[in-house]
């Protein structure tokens, strides 16, 4: 009785290793550049040092491999700040993509990629795969997802100062519109290091400050010593509806131990108070997760960091 329990016992265990065998092989599979396998390693994805857009990272889906063919992959992530290649659709709760696949040894390239933010902290997500084939079976399986940060949490050495001074259009009394500039600007500047700037004295750096239509202006000087660079915003409008910013023209540049440098050290943003190309006005957007809410297109209500940033 005892040998017949063994041999009872041996037979499902070895029912149960098959079954979890072929389960794992009738997975979606996903595979990297290098054709190595990832359902079980997972995809890795880079935040890059600062705030900028991040490389989309390329794989491959292959069917599971008892797929009726031809059959489609719905691939979804529950990560707001991920996004797939196009054709692809972003939403709050993350991002989706079907593809078609329609060879069993042919797999089809998918990209991904993730919105920057600047917290310094690694992230995981999970890539949810459901194949259905052509007779209507649906398999789904599940592949994790680690985002590296490489953010440093570090006080930028290129210091850019921002003066609201000029601005006669009370666009700029709103705190959060001048928070959004300086996020820009030192988002800009957190890549310039070791420069050893000289300081501005008062009075030595001129910056032209443009009237409504970039019709005429006047030459503006410095009132107050300072290094780095001085950038003054205001508000503006003109017929097209659009925000300018330039290095100052009739400023100086840089100089560091007294030899010049290739960069200005003075310039404005002329910020369009009605919009960007149209007068639907502006998004106030201070969430990174909020990216998706608007394309910046002609017809949308755009947002106001990212053409400052841009």
């Amino acid at each position: 009785m005892h040998g017949e329990a063994i041999k009872v016992l041996s037979y499902l265990s070895l029912v149960m290793a098959q079954a979890l065998c072929f389960a794992a092989v009738a997975q979606t599979g996903v595979q990297d550049i290098f054709g190595r396998s990832l359902n079980q390693r997972g995809i890795t994805l880079v935040d890059w040092d600062g705030y900028l857009a991040n490389p989309l990272i390329k794989f491959y889906v292959f069917p599971p491999t008892n797929a009726v063919l031809p059959g489609s992959a719905t691939l979804t992530v529950n990560g707001a700040r991920l996004y797939f290649d196009i054709p692809g659709n972003v939403s709050a709760s993350g991002p989706g993509k079907t593809i078609s696949l329609a060879s069993a040894t042919v797999g089809v390239a998918v990209r991904l990629s993730v919105f920057p933010d600047r917290d310094s902290l690694d992230e995981d997500y999970t890539l949810t795969i459901v194949f259905t084939g052509a007779n209507n079976a649906k398999q789904t399986n599940a592949v994790p997802i680690h985002v590296i940060d490489q953010d440093l949490q570090r006080t930028n050495d290129f210091i850019v100062t921002g003066n609201f001074d000029r601005d006669t259009s009370s666009f700029f009394s709103n705190a959060t519109r001048r928070a959004l500039v300086i996020q820009a600007a030192d988002d800009w500047s957190y890549f310039f290091a070791g420069m050893n700037l000289d300081p501005v004295p008062a009075g030595t750096e001129t910056t032209y400050i443009w009237s409504n239509n970039f019709n005429g202006g006047y030459y503006f000087s410095n009132t107050n010593n300072y290094s780095g660079y001085l950038l003054y915003a205001y508000g503006t409008t003109n017929s097209a509806h659009r925000s300018g910013g330039e290095g100052s023209y009739s400023g100086g540049v840089q100089k560091s131990a007294g030899l010049p440098l290739g960069i200005k050290r003075s310039g404005g943003f002329e910020a369009e108070i009605y919009g960007n190309y149209n007068t639907l006005g502006w998004l106030l957007i201070t969430n990174d997760s909020d990216w998706l809410v608007t394309g910046n297109l002609g017809h949308e209500t755009n947002d106001f960091f990212s053409i400052a940033h841009h």
